[in-house]
C-alpha cells in the first residue's frame, strides 16, 4: 500500500509539473534567460512549453546582443533575456531581448509589472520576425512579465 501511495504521489507531482510547463500565461521574473518551445495549435494560434529557465546577472548590455544567442539555435524556439540592463550610456532600467527561432512572424501580447502585488498591465510590443533579434526597453524597474496570446502573423 505504501508503494502505491508513493507512486501515486510521484505521478501527481509529474502531472502538475507537466501542466505548469504547458501554458501560455506563465510569469517570468527579471534577470532570467528563458527558452520556450513554440507549438502551432492551428493555422494561426500558438502555445509554448517552457524548456529552460536560467538566472542571469543584472546589468545585461543590450548593445551587444549577438553574443547572447547561439549561431545554430534549436528550431521552433523563442529565446529571451529579461533583465536589468545597461548600454553605452550606463544603466537602463529593464530590457527584454528576444530571438524568434521559427520560420514565421509571431505576434504576441505582453503583460508586465513593477509591483507584482498590484497586478500586471499590458504594454505595446513589436512582432517577432523569424531569426531576428528584437528588443524592448523600459525605463521602469520591472519585476515580472507574462507573454500570452501568441499568434502567427498572416
Amino acid at each position: 500500500m505504501k508503494q502505491i501511495l508513493t507512486l501515486l504521489t510521484l505521478f501527481t507531482t509529474l502531472s502538475l509539473i507537466g501542466q505548469e510547463k504547458d501554458t501560455t500565461t506563465y510569469s517570468f521574473s527579471v534577470n532570467q534567460k528563458v527558452t520556450l518551445e513554440i507549438i502551432k495549435t492551428d493555422s494561426i494560434n500558438l502555445k509554448y512549453h517552457v524548456l529552460d529557465i536560467q538566472q542571469i546577472e543584472p546589468g545585461l548590455d543590450y548593445s551587444e546582443t549577438d553574443a547572447l544567442f547561439q549561431d545554430d539555435p534549436k528550431e521552433n524556439t523563442l529565446v529571451f533575456y529579461f533583465a536589468e540592463g545597461i548600454d553605452q550610456d550606463g544603466p537602463f532600467k529593464t530590457v527584454l531581448i528576444l530571438r524568434n527561432n521559427t520560420d514565421f512572424t509571431i505576434n504576441y501580447k505582453l503583460a508586465i509589472t513593477d509591483y507584482p502585488d498590484k497586478g500586471f498591465y499590458l504594454t505595446s510590443v513589436y512582432p517577432l520576425y523569424p531569426n531576428v533579434i528584437s528588443s524592448e526597453l523600459w525605463n521602469d524597474n520591472l519585476k515580472a512579465l507574462v507573454p500570452h496570446n501568441l499568434t502567427i502573423e498572416k
